[in-house]
């Protein structure tokens, strides 16, 4: 702690003026004292995190494992450089770090390095359900032959349960309180440019604790 490293170079500085010349229980008093604070810094465990998220190395994609309490959220899943990404990267990684099923994949928008990865996870372990925006459902409806399409089609097939989220949307994660605050709700009729335009943004928000 500060408090110990203060008080440390404290010492070594009144040894080094020498403020402890011939005082040799004062300067046992002082070691003593440090010592047994180190040991009790040492000792003491560090509070276990209320959330944490995890980027996952998808290269040009994005994948990211948000866990709080009990609950693990995927935000996106994919990736526009490596083939089967979710059996690959995805899965192992969720595995690596102890997670048996995921409570909520949140697909951003209807852009392939974001979601190529969701169906090989859904396949290899339960999934509760999936978030995105209607603008997603309304591509793979517009565009049948598309990759948007085909995902919606895939998810659907599985009996996925989907949810659509715009801003005012909100939900919750473990510890942690989650709002949409982009794109706005359908009803206000604004049409973007791009996909990323669109995209799915979500603020997350944890209570620290003392």
């Amino acid at each position: 702690s500060a408090v110990w490293t203060v008080a440390a170079l404290a010492v070594v500085v009144a040894v080094l003026c020498g403020w402890f010349a011939r005082r040799y229980l004062a300067l046992a008093g002082c070691v003593a004292v440090l010592g047994v604070g180190l040991m009790l810094g040492s000792a003491a465990r560090p509070q276990a995190a209320r959330m944490t998220c995890t980027s996952l190395a998808v290269g040009d994609g994005s994948c990211f494992v948000i866990r709080s309490g009990n609950e693990t959220w995927l935000f996106d899943c994919g990736s526009g450089q490596r083939r089967n990404v979710g059996q690959r990267v995805v899965v192992p990684a969720l595995k690596a770090m102890g997670v048996q099923r995921i409570d909520t994949i949140v697909i951003s928008h209807g852009d392939f390095d974001h979601f190529s990865g969701t169906l090989e996870v859904c396949d290899a372990m339960p999934v509760r359900r999936i978030v995105t925006t209607a603008a997603v459902l309304r591509e793979a409806r517009d565009k049948p032959r598309s990759a948007t399409a085909a995902l919606v089609r895939g998810l659907r097939k599985r009996h996925q349960r989907i949810d659509l989220a715009a801003s005012g949307w909100h939900d919750q994660l473990g510890h942690a309180s989650v709002q949409v605050i982009w794109p706005p709700a359908p009803q206000e009729n604004i049409t973007f440019k791009t996909n990323n335009d669109g995209s799915l943004v979500m603020r997350f928000t944890v209570q620290t604790t003392t």
